[in-house]
């Protein structure tokens, strides 16, 4: 009486050691993201969302969505965010090399068709770039507009870490 009681386990059969699924979630009415920003099926944790959809109560693992760019360690899935018909993917380890100051990260935007896909429309990268950031790593949809927070966003060292806020325009539906 009064406690939470598990009702289904979802567990991917593809799941491997240490893809952190899980991670991060997103629901929007019977629609669940699941984030598995160290997925290595593609390559090195580059990362994917798991898609689920609820049906009479309960949740089935109905497609994944990849990053457009095989990248190791860019962490794809790192955050998720639904604005309207967009749904927000962190990539916090989004960038050209392999070391901090050349993984900037970014997040990935994508737009359901008439079908229920989900496409890819394109990618806010992160303004600054240079001393790291991890832009992506955490999103927040709120009231027609997208947070993105970089955890260490810093255009000079010691500088205050930095939010973004876009919005999305009622009259073309695209985030600015």
């Amino acid at each position: 009486e009064g406690l939470w009681q598990r009702s289904q386990a979802l567990r991917p059969d593809d799941l491997a050691r240490a893809d952190y699924f899980g991670s991060h979630l997103c629901r929007h009415e019977d629609e669940l993201f699941v984030g598995v920003p160290t997925d290595k099926s593609q390559s090195w944790q580059n990362g994917r969302v798991r898609c689920f959809t609820q049906n009479d109560g309960t949740w089935a693992d109905t497609s994944s969505i990849f990053p457009t760019r095989d990248i190791a360690g860019n962490r794809f899935g790192a955050a998720i965010a639904r604005v309207g018909d967009w749904l927000a993917v962190g990539e916090s380890g989004f960038g050209t090399g392999s070391r901090d100051t050349q993984r900037w990260g970014a997040v990935s935007l994508y737009q359901q068709n008439d079908l229920g896909e989900w496409r890819y429309q394109k990618r806010i990268e992160n303004p600054i770039k240079g001393l790291g950031g991890f832009f992506g790593q955490e999103l927040l949809a709120y009231q027609g507009s997208l947070i993105v927070l970089a955890t260490n966003q810093q255009e000079k060292k010691d500088d205050p870490r930095k939010c973004s806020v876009y919005r999305l325009d009622p009259n073309t539906e695209k985030l600015t």
